[in-house]
């Protein structure tokens, strides 16, 4: 669902994927394995608790003078923003997560290996949410 104000928009119940197969591939855990037993578990909770979120503001470059820029009023001094900006008319400065649902998700602190498949997941999940920010942005 997308809420637009002015120049905000607030993007919320972002949909996602989780090809636990790929995952599993890019952490590389072993089919089979009792690592792949509890990605699958993770992946299971991930699904139903996910919550991804993105608020974006359409803003409009001033000036860009040497290694300043400015963007509505703000100023910053940056030579590799200077560079970037130098033909750009606009930028989207945007806030997004995956969800506080699934940061407040109760795992055992003392598992390792939970929490490293988990922050993965979070990982995973954060960047589907800003290839849908994208998208939409490019809209």
């Amino acid at each position: 669902m997308v809420e637009r104000e002015k120049n905000i928009a607030v993007l919320k119940g972002i949909p996602f994927d989780i090809d636990l197969a790929s995952l599993g591939e890019s952490l590389r855990i072993r089919a089979g394995s009792e690592e792949e037993s509890t990605l699958k578990e993770l992946v299971k909770c991930a699904r139903k608790t996910a919550n991804p979120k993105a608020i974006y503001r359409t803003c409009f470059v001033d000036c860009v003078n040497g290694d300043e820029v400015t963007i509505e009023g703000v100023r910053f001094e940056s030579r590799l923003l200077s560079k970037k900006l130098d033909s750009v008319g606009r930028v989207f400065p945007f806030v997004i997560t995956s969800g506080r649902e699934l940061y407040e998700y109760p795992l055992d602190r003392a598992d390792f290996l939970k929490i490293f498949l988990w922050d993965s997941l979070l990982e995973h999940i954060l960047s589907e949410a800003a290839e849908f920010m994208r998208r939409e942005i490019s809209r």
